[in-house]
């Protein structure tokens, strides 16, 4: 493993500078896309001051050639771009001057790291506000550190991931170091775990016996005393067995982050200034936090940073003993955990049950709170509604309380294998289909006519929009798509076209389609072509017709080339 300086080389703190950049101009290219559509959207998009300056014009990133472009996605092109120009920058004799500005930058955040005054403290994280549910008015409060505090947060992060790996849990999928082949554990491979686990188990002619646990907002439940202990255990543990030494200066910046957060200070107290427009930040009930902490809260610093670097790691490191409690005597069971998400599998009930109570015993002494867990009287709607749900049997609809799906990490798996989609996460989809196409049905029209842009126009970016976020980037002369790309299609890399999933895909890509006649039907009723016509001084009336967006671009398509 490298010194912790290593992670804090000109080159580590460029190459993260370069992926803020990056995800900077993708925020600017949304914007973008509908300011070209409408002169006049409202929507905004933060600029970043702290990124202003200190790197090249995009006229000058070097954009890859062709043959090194194929199968990446545009987040990997554009990084190799961007990267390439600073390092051309750097060997010419005299330098830009935001390269200037980047290498001073630069040598600010090392020295920052590395020569940390134990006195100073990371300034308070600014609290931005996501829609959690709009029905309720509910938000989630995602926190920004500044541009130096946040990339030796997130260096640190990977300094620990890497340090405590070793010791954490084989069956823990989040968040954890890379391999040695260049790979990440990933949900697709803890849902097709336990697929496999269930058909073996099914195959030997044994029974499934399945137990669920949810725990309760999570990060903004966890107690700062509570991730001092684990990180601290596992420090010891760490050392103990001669692998590792953590480095002092890292271990300050764990404390630190600590130290700059908690929930009832930051948030709730903040609130009213927050949220400007009304809403709240849910929190854990009254009855919950004294049945918690008996002797009160006031002494309590409660929650972790969501958005942060840190708290992911902080999530494995608390819930270690969890996974260690569980597999203390695992005989029998297959256990999984992603993040603060598990599921306990086996094939005897009392092995499973012994299991999951060991989990909730361990769970209870962590102080955090979880959804009490119901027994399974017959399976139907509730039993979805129901997020942590008692030891119950996986099979066959022979008896009423026999369970036939069980949902893991947006996958749903039968007693047979099968994988489909989980209903919540199809209907997300479809949600977000529609959203974009009535965001940009509002860029059209404005005051009942069409904007500076021709219907055709509006068509086709329509249309890429919704086939981009879906399948990502794809032609027609493609001979395969991309797997990197960030799309709907590449968060479900488990799935193959059975019946039930076919019905679902199919869904996604009639929705789709209905979305862009939703588009013609909009433009038609307006009338805009004649209008457009008449202020072009056009006689004909033909009306062009929408570019081809059919099989080789749909959700099917990309399920089916993924199988091989």
């Amino acid at each position: 493993m490298k010194d912790f300086e290593e992670y804090f080389s000109d080159a580590e703190i460029i190459k993260l500078l370069c992926k803020y950049r990056i995800g900077l101009a993708k925020r600017r290219n949304d914007h973008l896309f509908f300011r070209n559509l409408n002169k006049n959207s409202k929507r905004k998009v933060n600029q970043e001051g702290e990124l202003t300056g200190i790197f090249p014009p995009r006229k000058e990133w070097r954009r890859p050639k062709l043959i090194d472009r194929k199968g990446k996605s545009s987040t990997s092109i554009n990084f190799s771009a961007l990267y390439g120009c600073i390092l051309k920058a750097k060997k010419l004799h005299d330098r830009p001057l935001w390269l200037v500005k980047l290498l001073s930058l630069v040598g600010e955040i090392r020295e920052q790291a590395l020569h940390w005054d134990s006195n100073a403290n990371f300034s308070k994280p600014k609290i931005k506000s996501i829609i959690k549910d709009s029905k309720k008015n509910f938000y989630r409060p995602l926190c920004v550190y500044s541009l130096e505090n946040k990339i030796v947060i997130t260096l640190t992060a990977k300094y620990l991931r890497d340090a405590f790996d070793s010791i954490l849990s084989v069956n823990s999928y989040a968040f954890r170091a890379r391999r040695t082949d260049g790979s990440f554990p990933n949900h697709h491979e803890a849902a097709a775990g336990l697929r496999n686990f269930i058909v073996e188990s099914r195959e030997s002619g044994n029974n499934v016996y399945i137990a669920e646990c949810d725990i309760q907002k999570f990060f903004d439940a966890v107690s700062h005393r509570v991730a001092a202990d684990a990180f601290t255990t596992l420090k010891k543990n760490l050392e103990a067995e001669n692998l590792e030494e953590l480095d002092r200066r890292a271990e300050l910046v764990f404390f630190k982050y600590l130290d700059s957060y908690n929930f009832r200070e930051n948030v709730k107290e903040s609130e009213r200034s927050i949220l400007t427009q009304g809403g709240s930040f849910p929190w854990l009930d009254q009855p919950v936090l004294d049945e918690l902490y008996s002797c009160g809260i006031d002494s309590e610093l409660i929650g972790v940073p969501q958005g942060g670097a840190l708290s992911p790691l902080i999530s494995n490191l608390v819930l270690h003993a969890c996974d260690s409690a569980v597999e203390r005597d695992n005989h029998g069971v297959m256990y999984v955990r992603y993040c603060d998400d598990m599921i306990i599998a086996g094939t005897d009930y009392k092995r499973v049950y012994n299991a999951f109570e060991r989990y909730k015993r361990v769970v209870s002494k962590l102080k955090l709170p979880i959804h009490e867990p119901q027994r399974i009287s017959e399976y139907g709607k509730e039993f979805f509604e129901t997020k942590s749900k008692s030891v119950y049997r996986l099979d066959k609809p022979l008896r009423k309380r026999y369970v036939q799906w069980v949902s893991f990490l947006g996958y749903q798996v039968r007693y047979d294998g099968l994988f489909r989609i989980r209903k919540t996460s199809l209907a997300k989809e479809l949600k977000k289909q529609v959203e974009v196409t009535d965001s940009v049905i509002d860029c059209m029209v404005k005051n009942g006519t069409l904007t500076h842009r021709s219907a055709n126009s509006f068509l086709h970016r329509l249309a890429n929009k919704l086939v981009s976020m879906s399948v990502g980037k794809v032609s027609l002369n493609q001979e395969c798509r991309s797997s990197q790309d960030m799309c709907w299609v590449n968060g479900f890399k488990n799935l193959r076209v059975y019946d039930c999933v076919g019905k679902q895909i199919k869904a996604l890509d009639r929705n789709r389609n209905r979305q862009i006649s939703r588009m013609l039907k909009k433009i038609k009723a307006l009338e805009i072509h004649k209008k457009k016509q008449k202020q072009n001084g056009s006689s004909s009336g033909k009306k062009k017709l929408p570019n081809y967006y059919g099989y080789p671009f749909s959700y099917w398509k990309a399920i089916r080339s993924m199988e091989g």
